[in-house]
C-alpha cells in the first residue's frame, strides 16, 4: 500500500474497490483539528487531534465518521454534504 499523507495535507479518506463500493473515514467535526496518521509499518491509520496540539479546551468534541456505499461515489458525496450542512445550519442558525 502507498503511503497515505496525514497531518495538515490531509483530507476525507476514501476506499474504492473494482465494483464501485467506496468506504470513507472522515472528521465528523472540528475539521481544522484533526488528522489521520498512517503507519506503513504496521498497515494501520488513525485518527485524531493533530499532534503539534499544546492543549485541549474543556468541552471540546472531536468525532469520525465511516460510511459505506455499495452504489458508488455519488451516493457518498450527496450523503456528505448532506450531513455537513445540516450540521453547519443546526449550529449557526
Amino acid at each position: 500500500m502507498p503511503k497515505l499523507h496525514g497531518g495538515l495535507d490531509a483530507g476525507p479518506l476514501l476506499i474504492f474497490d473494482k465494483y464501485g463500493s467506496v468506504l470513507v473515514i472522515s472528521s465528523f467535526d472540528n475539521f481544522m483539528a484533526a488528522s489521520y496518521e498512517h503507519d506503513v509499518s504496521n498497515s494501520t491509520v488513525s485518527w485524531g487531534i493533530m499532534g503539534k496540539v499544546d492543549s485541549i479546551p474543556r468541552g471540546f468534541h472531536f468525532s469520525t465518521i465511516m460510511y459505506y456505499a455499495a452504489s458508488g461515489i455519488n451516493k457518498v458525496v450527496c450523503f456528505m454534504f448532506t450531513w455537513i450542512f445540516h450540521d453547519f445550519f443546526y449550529l449557526h442558525m
